[in-house]
């Protein structure tokens, strides 16, 4: 079958939690930020203003939300609230800010390690078991007589547990099996119910190129398939395999002869040498994919791009306060 596409998108760190709760979570931060400095302010011209001296624990605006920012990254501000009632919302704010950021790591591994996976189908039962994805085998092909000698045995095992599982004579001795489940799967059955047979091996690769399409084929035949696209990937383990073989009539005196020339052309790997110089693509090789590899750039590279737009805005903001500090400076030498 295609390769399927395990191309992560930069911003994925952002894909974790739905838009809904990207926006329920920033609105509870906004919120919580207006509500700490509306605390403060509250409790300061309540209480603040006729104290003397005056407390200089005051939250202004920049502050509460530059509190709630230190809070969502676990850091802990330079200030804390002091008044009872501010603590036990901070207190709220904190804990739902460590169970947000521990859902939000477990759920960023998790998807990070989901998206490295190679297929979702895996063997036959997978195939039988979905309908998005179709399969075939060429039609008069050795592979058809497998699929449909095997959907037979099934269907015939099935008649036969049936008839003895609802015998019509209570007496008989098979009634006994009627507590004992169906004990073959019906996945070859569904199988060659579900299959569209092509007439050839074109025609079955131009399909499986085209996305959402499993081919059954010999496995030499898929070797070299893979050998000249590199998108191609097999699933599952080789089965109904049987090895290739010149026929002979019976009682030959050839067939010694064929036989120890076929060992001396393993013994001396020629096979293995021709198998390389043609079948090897050296136009085009495919990559080697290392799965077992850590995370790349490509997976992570959002974050070094957030990054680098926080410096941006740093430097950007450090140029506009210089040249308001100067035009401040100038404008009261100036006055």
């Amino acid at each position: 079958m295609k390769r399927p596409d395990t191309t992560v998108p930069l911003f994925v760190f952002t894909m974790i939690f739905s838009e809904y709760a990207w926006v329920t979570w920033f609105s509870i931060l906004i919120l919580t930020g207006f509500l700490i400095y509306f605390f403060h302010r509250w409790l300061y011209k309540t209480f603040a203003e006729n104290l003397v001296p005056k407390p200089i624990n005051m939250f202004n605006l920049k502050d509460s939300f530059w509190f709630v920012t230190a809070s969502i990254a676990l850091a802990g501000p330079e200030r804390s609230p002091v008044s009872f009632s501010n603590r036990l919302l901070v207190a709220g704010f904190w804990f739902f800010c460590e169970l947000m950021m521990a859902s939000y790591t477990a759920n960023l591994a998790a998807f990070l390690t989901a998206s490295r996976l190679v297929t979702s189908i895996s063997s036959l039962e997978d195939l039988a078991s979905q309908n998005d994805v179709n399969y075939s085998v060429i039609s008069g092909s050795s592979g058809e007589t497998y699929f449909k000698r095997m959907a037979d045995i099934e269907d015939n095992f099935y008649s036969l547990w049936r008839d003895m599982s609802y015998a019509s004579s209570p007496d008989s001795t098979v009634t006994k099996y009627a507590v004992w489940d169906y004990p073959l799967g019906d996945k070859y059955m569904r199988l060659w119910k579900s299959m569209n047979f092509v007439k050839d091996s074109k025609e079955g690769l131009s399909k499986v190129l085209a996305g959402d399409f499993v081919f059954f084929q010999e496995t030499p035949i898929l070797e070299y398939d893979m050998m000249r696209h590199c998108s191609l990937t097999t699933v599952g383990k080789p089965f109904s395999a049987k090895p290739y073989a010149f026929v002979l009539p019976q009682g030959s005196p050839l067939v010694k002869q064929v036989s120890n020339v076929i060992l001396e052309l393993q013994s001396e790997t020629l096979l293995t040498t021709l198998k390389t110089k043609w079948w090897k693509n050296e136009t085009t090789p495919c990559p080697i994919r290392d799965e077992s590899a850590g995370l790349g750039f490509e997976t992570l590279g959002g974050i070094f791009v957030v990054m680098l737009i926080g410096c941006a805005l740093g430097v950007i903001t450090l140029i506009l306060e210089c040249i308001f500090a100067k035009y401040m400076i100038f404008k009261q030498v100036g006055g």
